[in-house]
């Protein structure tokens, strides 16, 4: 028996920690590169979003896939009508929730007072949601027709590398 069959939740947990972890370190090699003056790594903010795979990431999309399914169970047809319901709840439903949650979380752990975590919400929170659906509508759809249920959360994990 493999780790996902015997301890599902700890291993899409660590596994987004790592994932993400690494994401982070991988998109701060690309920005100091990209700049004229290049930046020293932070292991600090790499660390929040290992923290952030670990404790939030990993185990929502655990949970939030389970629900799903058993709301909605996977058809045989991996481009069913199901499927594409599905899909529209995950990215008119829960995107933007998890969207909140993601700059509630991470600011918490920069350290980030409340009003400030608002300020950038009140920013962001859109230009992020629209960057968002141009990546993840299709890449849900993709994840929800083709990936097995066992490997959703990997699979969310390697798109948010990209991401």
């Amino acid at each position: 028996m493999s780790l996902i069959e015997t301890s599902p939740l700890a291993t899409k947990s660590a596994t987004a920690a790592a994932i993400l972890g690494l994401a982070d370190a991988a998109s701060q090699q690309v920005e100091s590169s990209r700049s004229a003056k290049p930046k020293r790594f932070s292991l600090p903010r790499a660390g929040r979003f290992a923290v952030f795979g670990l404790v939030l990431q990993g185990p929502w999309n655990h949970f939030y896939f389970l629900l799903l399914d058993a709301l909605l169970p996977p058809t045989a047809n991996p481009l069913s009508a199901t499927t594409f319901v599905k899909a529209g709840i995950d990215q008119l439903v829960q995107a933007p929730l998890f969207t909140v949650l993601i700059f509630l979380f991470l600011g918490a752990l920069e350290g980030k007072p409340l009003p400030a975590i608002r300020a950038q919400l009140e920013s962001s929170y859109w230009p992020t949601i629209k960057k968002n659906w141009l990546l993840w509508v299709p890449a849900t759809v993709v994840n929800l027709g083709f990936v097995p249920p066992e490997l959703r959360v990997l699979y969310i994990n390697v798109v948010s590398f990209a991401w």
